[in-house]
């Protein structure tokens, strides 16, 4: 819908330049250079006609969610050495001093006058638009004068309501400037739940790319967002602001001073990571959302006089929990990892068919026991040290 907002007198704008003949000969004239605000809303701006040297169209379609408020105001601008100027006029340029709403999804063609231009030299132009009269908030429709004096300019095809429920790079553009996000600034987009007991959004673009939107749940706001572009390659447009923790341990695994520190995984996961007092990562823990210390323990689980450090990791919102174990065997750090294949064989599921969902294993400090819980069964098995498989750790091992 196209709704008029004010009608005011038609006045005259002042022109840039004047010239006392028809033929507009950008050669040796001194030009202005352009001074104005282009718009940054999703707005979709191209020349669908032109008529011999008279007018010419542009289609102005609005793509956002919101009605977009535009004006009548215009100027041909021309492209010279990579820089845009300001087209000299041959006589003034007369528009209507109007405000114009467009609702979300609709478009509209505005057909503006080449008069006030005289005859264009040959080259690379483009009309300034939707302007209300402050120089604010402009868009643009690029064309090119040709050397027989017709006009050429990119086709630009209609918007299906699919493309506007698609998000788009525009899109991808404005996030990045963002500080902070709300869920209801993806709702005017179509995406995909692809969260394994926590909120994760996935919007698709275009070209392969696709944007992942997460967080604990739809009453806290969005605690990531990443921006996975058509190459693989994985952008991290927003976190929150974390406080930098560091929490003194002391001795663990036969080394003095350690210590450990809090960074941020993917997809809401957040790390602590321990290290010696010589600054070597030995050990990693994580959990799904944001807490201030680790969940660890110290055992002795193989009777060497030095304890473990058992590390209860959950991998989801659905509480998909991991137990680790670390331990110093010979000066070297290794981890143990539960052998899960072995239990899946015992109990007769294929673990590498979704069998991570089918059960957790963790360290119940209320017991002094490490349990492996079949989901299938609700059954809790008790589990040891030797039922998990030790390999050399690294910072690198995650």
């Amino acid at each position: 819908m196209r709704r008029l907002v004010s009608i005011v007198l038609i006045i005259s704008v002042v022109c840039l330049a004047i010239c006392s003949c028809n033929k507009n000969d950008n050669k040796g004239k001194d030009l202005v250079p352009v001074e104005e605000t282009p718009g940054t809303d999703n707005i979709q701006v191209f020349v669908v006609d032109r008529t011999e040297g008279k007018d010419i169209t542009v289609n102005i379609k609005n793509l956002s969610d919101e009605v977009f408020l535009y004006g009548e105001y215009y100027s041909i601008q021309i492209l010279v050495d990579g820089n845009w100027f300001y087209a000299p006029t041959v006589e003034d340029v007369v528009v209507h001093d109007l405000a114009h709403e467009l609702s979300p999804g609709a478009s509209y063609a505005m057909t503006y006058s080449l008069l006030p231009y005289g005859e264009l030299d040959p080259g690379h132009y483009r009309i300034a638009c939707c302007d209300i009269g402050n120089k604010a908030n402009i868009y643009y429709a690029e064309f090119n004068v040709m050397e027989d004096g017709n006009y050429d300019w990119e086709i630009v095809e209609p918007t299906t309501e699919e493309e506007l429920l698609q998000i788009c790079i525009e899109d991808i553009n404005a996030l990045r400037a963002q500080t902070s996000f709300k869920w209801d600034d993806f709702s005017m987009y179509e995406g995909e739940d692809i969260g394994s007991g926590q909120f994760c959004y996935k919007y698709d673009l275009a070209d392969g790319g696709f944007l992942l939107v997460s967080g604990p749940d739809m009453d806290q706001d969005p605690q990531q967002i990443v921006f996975i572009h058509a190459d693989g390659e994985e952008e991290i447009i927003y976190v929150p602001e974390m406080e930098n923790i560091r929490i003194e341990i002391g001795p663990l695994l036969g080394y003095e001073d350690c210590y450990c520190v809090r960074e941020y995984y993917f997809l809401n996961h957040y790390g602590w990571l321990f290290y010696n007092g010589n600054d070597v990562e030995i050990a990693r823990q994580f959990d799904f959302n944001l807490v201030d210390s680790p969940v660890y323990y110290l055992k002795d689980l193989d009777g060497d006089g030095i304890d473990e450090l058992i590390c209860n990791c959950t991998y989801s919102a659905d509480l998909c929990r991991r137990v680790y174990i670390y331990r110093n065997n010979n000066g070297i750090i290794e981890i143990g990892i539960f052998d899960q294949d072995r239990m899946a064989s015992s109990l007769g599921y294929n673990y590498g068919l979704g069998g991570e969902r089918y059960h957790n294993e963790y360290y119940d400090a209320a017991s002094d026991t490490l349990i492996f819980y079949y989901r299938t069964e609700d059954t809790e098995y008790e589990i040891t040290i030797d039922d998990f498989n030790f390999q050399e750790y690294s910072e690198n091992y995650f």
